[in-house]
């Protein structure tokens, strides 16, 4: 069987799994939405409901996710020259806007210029970018700073934060499908970004890896070749 016949019935069983799963997950949320505004319900009972709410909301983020995965290896592209400043400074003011109260500092260096699928690079940035400061808003001054630098052969983009940071074990699974750190079960999340990213890394033939240390935070390298 053709590469190209295994990612069309992989995509196709993906969009058919989660296209089926879509309506009962709305259902479940639409039941527990009328049964809150009902009344006799004790505290307790309103937290839980509230909770099935919040489960049916990560579920619908998991599919949406999962069919994002799936659509990345068939999507053909271009390589355009992109405005690197101009790309991340547009996903910075919407970090701003987002985590407004949150006193997140982010700052930029050297942004030099990137050659790609520009819809993809915006994926690759805006999540990077977005779980930095995800995982940094709740420490002491949290801050992001993210700096490009260009050698003979490559565009190498750095996003440091000095968030939660990741446990040594933790490592070689940062971009698995599904995969999430120990220490990141309470925020939201679907498992799925960073393997999402790879991917797309992957796809413009570059590279990404992580250096980290737990609670002192991390730095994400993404790499092009020029």
């Amino acid at each position: 069987m053709s590469s190209c016949n295994v990612h069309t019935m992989s995509y196709t069983f993906s969009y058919t799994v989660s296209h089926d799963l879509k309506n009962p997950i709305a259902a479940i949320k639409a039941y527990a939405q009328l049964l809150a505004r009902g009344q006799g319900f004790t505290d307790n009972d309103r937290m839980l409901l509230g909770r099935i709410n919040q489960r049916a909301d990560q579920m619908h983020l998991m599919i949406v996710s999962i069919l994002d995965y799936s659509r990345i290896g068939r999507s053909p592209f271009k390589y355009h020259n992109i405005d690197a400043r101009a790309l991340i400074e547009d996903i910075v003011r919407d970090q701003s806007m987002i985590y407004e109260s949150q006193n997140v500092k982010i700052t930029l260096g050297s942004t030099p210029e990137l050659k790609g699928d520009p819809t993809m690079m915006l994926q690759i940035f805006s999540n990077l970018i977005s779980n930095a400061v995800k995982y940094s808003k709740h420490g002491h001054a949290p801050h992001v700073h993210i700096e490009g630098s260009v050698n003979d052969a490559d565009v190498c983009y750095a996003i440091k934060d000095n968030g939660l940071g990741i446990a040594p074990h933790n490592l070689k699974n940062v971009f698995g499908l599904f995969s999430r750190m120990d220490n990141v079960k309470d925020i939201e999340g679907s498992g799925v970004g960073l393997a999402i990213v790879k991917r797309v890394v992957e796809k413009h033939n570059g590279r990404i890896w992580v250096e980290s240390e737990l609670h002192k935070g991390s730095v994400f390298f993404v790499s092009f070749n020029k």
